[in-house]
């Protein structure tokens, strides 16, 4: 059977492994595998179970001389220090004589360091003599190295190591010495040239500027230009990679480089910003370390992305950046300086070609709106789930297709647009968004949601589930008493839960194109509801007591199959528009007269042979559509709808318009195609206000 190294590690702290096996696993693996990474998890899985045997010694030492990855060898290098520190002498003095890559070289330093024999001592003050670096020789002509220890010694030998691949990396940098250790550095010489590839490649990482954290003795440090920095991401690390270092130097001289540089800004925005922090708050000179850190970060931040997109949009706090708007620029990753932004509480990316996050976005620790619209993201980091302080996340259009788990974790959360994903289902976790306002899933594929989803989202107001692949939705929903916005258009749901009637608070609910038969009778506890969608179903029927609908404004149910009207539909006082498009209606209630405040009334293909009289009681109206009906008349009473804009009564079978017609003086758009008019009726020259008449294939 063939074991990884974590499988190995893991079985043999199961105690289903012996040791002996796993070294034996081990050697086998790191000889005859040439994948980088599983032989650097080889030595990761010695170092952690402590194995030490000579057999595994040899083998690492003959990593750590002859290994032609700097990885592999500087990863031996850790594993024979920490598992055998009696054996570790002389291959780390041999690294110290021959090996170039400085990982390496400090591994082995930092572990002689300890080391306390003259042999040691005698090694050490040998390498610093024959060190030709002129600032470094003039720097400890006076000292004694011999009465040193060897602990000072390993110090100035890695001084001299920073310095020599500082200067590999940065050719123009200068240093100054004092008693052998490093007092300053100068990178302010940097050619400002145009940063190319091969500039990239030279510095494959900042790594070695953190080394400047153990330079106990630096008093002065100069900075990268700032035309230099701001080429491009790679010189802007290098930059932004030095501030944090020193930052974390933590002494005087820290503080008052910051306080230099910022005094150093022009930006007229961000000298704006400053001034107010001065009039409101302190002077530059009184703020803490971190406070002015962040001040500079903001300022390098600015004038890179000033740079490359001249349209950005941002808001700044006592020259701190608060919020950040990069919408439309194609960045395919998120800049490594945004994450470091760890004051920021707005972000949008909206449409900036996303492919990925990066897991630093967890920087981001006091963000509270996070727009990442339409993008290319298919996955996310599990890293986001640790911002806590999160309240609107928008991620709809993108290419996600699960969420973690973790999403739960993001308590405070009261906004949520999921919308236009590949989502096929949700994690169980998401209950626990407790504080969520408004969650919109639509233009998803989810075929189910959990059972318990919605049970303690009591502040949910707005809940958008349309176009899914769902046939039936969770009774918990029927929980959320705060709701006011509810669509589950074009799912495949053929019934509606009887506890709808428990969303008191529903003032619309859009559950077209779905399979729907019927109405659970609780939708008239629905008191609140303003707007109510059912097109394109399968309604033969509605329940018989509407008039409890009291709010209701629109009642939308366009291509059903209702053959009738309950006549407790004249007593939804405050309906505007009612849409009965394609139905299968053949008479409509003789009372009409509670419609008062109805605008707009279409009947557009159905089988009405008649309209009632009260029609004319409906004096609101300003659209009424009969087009598609089989109309032989229309009543008099038709002459009192004087706010009547609008009318279409094409495809009947009209013979002749009432005299009444002449009192609709304020009808702009009269249709009459379709019918079987002998002639233009005169009546229709003292319609006033019309704008548009047509009456084409009729009997003249």
């Amino acid at each position: 059977m063939e074991y990884s190294p974590q499988e190995i590690n893991k079985e043999v702290n199961k105690g289903n492994l012996r040791k002996r096996e796993a070294i034996d696993y081990l050697i086998s693996l790191l000889e005859y595998n040439s994948d980088i990474s599983i032989r650097k998890e080889c030595i990761k899985a010695i170092e952690e179970l402590n194995l030490r045997t000579y057999d595994l010694f040899m083998i690492l030492e003959n990593l750590l001389i002859s290994d032609s990855n700097e990885t592999i060898r500087k990863a031996a290098a850790e594993a024979i220090k920490k598992c055998f520190p009696t054996l570790s002498y002389n291959p780390l003095i041999w690294t110290l004589e021959n090996d170039t890559s400085y990982e390496c070289l400090k591994t082995a330093l930092d572990t002689i360091k300890k080391d306390r024999t003259d042999e040691t001592k005698s090694f050490l003050v040998e390498k610093l003599q024959k060190i030709k670096l002129n600032e470094f020789k003039q720097s400890i002509q006076s000292i004694g190295l011999i009465k040193l220890k060897i602990p000072d010694l390993t110090e100035m030998y890695s001084d001299y190591l920073t310095s020599l691949y500082l200067k590999e990396i940065f050719p123009k940098v200068k240093f100054s010495f004092k008693e052998g250790r490093l007092k300053g550095i100068n990178f302010s010489n940097i050619d400002t040239h145009n940063f190319g590839w091969r500039d990239k490649i030279a510095i494959k990482n900042t790594s070695v500027l953190n080394e400047l954290l153990n330079l106990k003795n630096l008093e002065c440090l100069a900075p990268f230009p700032y035309e230099w920095s701001i080429q491009n991401q790679t010189s802007l690390n290098c930059q932004i990679e030095l501030f944090r270092v020193i930052k974390n130097l933590d002494n005087k001289f820290g503080r008052s480089f910051f306080i230099q540089q910022i005094k150093n800004i022009e930006h007229v925005k961000i000298l704006k910003s400053l001034n107010k922090l001065v009039k409101e708050e302190h002077s530059i000179s009184d703020l803490e370390t971190p406070r002015l850190f962040s001040i500079l970060i903001s300022y390098v931040t600015i004038i890179y992305l000033e740079k490359k997109n001249p349209n950005i949009k941002y808001n700044l706090n006592h020259g701190i950046i608060t919020s950040l708007t990069l919408d439309g620029t194609p960045l395919i990753r998120i800049p490594e300086i945004v994450c470091n932004l760890t004051k920021l509480n707005s972000l949008s990316l909206k449409s900036c070609k996303l492919y990925s996050l990066s897991n630093s976005i967890e920087n981001l620790s006091l963000i509270s709106n996070l727009n990442l619209e339409n993008n290319n993201l298919s996955n996310l980091p599990s890293t986001i789930c640790n911002l806590k302080n999160l309240k609107n996340l928008n991620l709809s259009k993108n290419q996600l297709s699960q969420l973690s788990p973790l999403f739960g974790s993001l308590e405070n959360i009261e906004s949520l647009n999921l919308s236009n994903n590949d989502l096929t289902e949700l994690p169980q976790s998401l209950s626990k968004l407790t504080n969520l306002k408004s969650f919109n899933l639509s233009c998803n594929h989810l075929k189910t949601l959990p059972e318990d989803t919605f049970n303690d989202m009591e502040q949910l107001n707005y809940l958008n589930l349309y176009l899914n692949n769902l046939e039936k939705i969770p009774k918990s929903l029927t929980k959320l008493i705060s709701l006011n916005y509810l669509n589950i258009e074009n799912n495949k749901i053929d019934q509606l839960p009887f506890s709808l009637g428990n969303l008191k608070n529903l003032k619309i609910f859009k559950a077209g194109e779905n399979r729907l038969i019927n109405l659970p009778n609780s939708i008239s506890k629905l008191s609140n509801l303003k707007i109510l969608d059912l097109r394109w179903n399968r309604i033969k029927t509605l329940p018989s007591d509407l008039s409890t609908l009291i709010s209701l404004q629109e009642l939308l149910l366009t291509r059903n199959r209702l053959s009738s009207l309950p006549d407790s539909l004249n007593q939804l006082y405050l309906l505007k528009k009612l849409d009965l498009t394609f139905n299968q209606l053949k008479k409509l209630p003789n009372s009409l007269d509670g419609l008062k405040n109805l605008e707009i009334l279409i009947l557009y293909n159905n089988k009405l042979e008649n309209v009632p009289e009260s029609l004319g009681d409906i004096k609101s109206l300003k659209y009424l559509n009969l087009w598609g009906n089989k109309l032989r008349s229309i009543p008099e009473s038709i002459g009192l709808l004087i706010n009547l804009e609008v009318l279409c009564l094409n495809g009947n079978e009209l013979a002749h318009i009432p005299e009444s017609f002449e009192n609709l003086c304020s009808l702009k758009k009269l249709s009459l195609n379709n019918n079987k008019l002998d002639q233009i009726p005169r009546i229709i020259d003292k319609l006033t206000a019309l704008q548009e008449l047509s009456c084409e294939w009729n009997n003249f």
